[in-house]
């Protein structure tokens, strides 16, 4: 969970041009990727992640069928997401715009604490929220 809201934190309100929601993505710099450097669909990675991790603590058959279902949506969107790119831009535009991985620019130290505020505030709500302790 801390890698989710890690990589969602890193991700919020920055440019993006991989996404459906294109927005500000006339400011996205291949150069300073940020967070797209290292994972090309933070959110749909940040899903993955969330629903992965809560697999294998919530294991009977509703469960694995619902987080099951959020991961597999996470990973066919990102390939979806991909072709859907490619084909919109050019494959050409497409691998141009695709960042090398650099981890120089993942955030600045408000990501950083906007990330440790959110896993506090999840890992202090979950038990009021969802009925369980995040932390058993």
């Amino acid at each position: 969970m801390t890698l989710a809201v890690l990589i969602l934190a890193l991700s919020a309100f920055t440019p993006h041009p991989f996404s459906f929601g294109c927005w500000r993505n006339e400011r996205f710099d291949p150069a300073r990727p940020g967070i797209v450097g290292l994972v090309r669909h933070p959110i749909l990675a940040a899903l993955g992640f969330w629903a992965s991790g809560h697999l294998a603590p919530n294991g009977d058959l509703a469960h694995v069928l619902m987080f099951g279902g959020f991961a597999a949506f996470a990973v066919l969107g990102m390939v979806m997401i991909d072709k859907w790119c490619q084909r919109s831009m050019g494959v050409e535009a497409w691998q141009r715009l695709c960042p090398p991985v650099n981890l120089r620019y993942a955030g600045g130290p408000l990501r950083w604490l906007a990330a440790a505020v959110l896993l506090a505030g999840l890992i202090a709500l979950h038990l009021v929220v969802i009925g369980l302790p995040a932390i058993w």
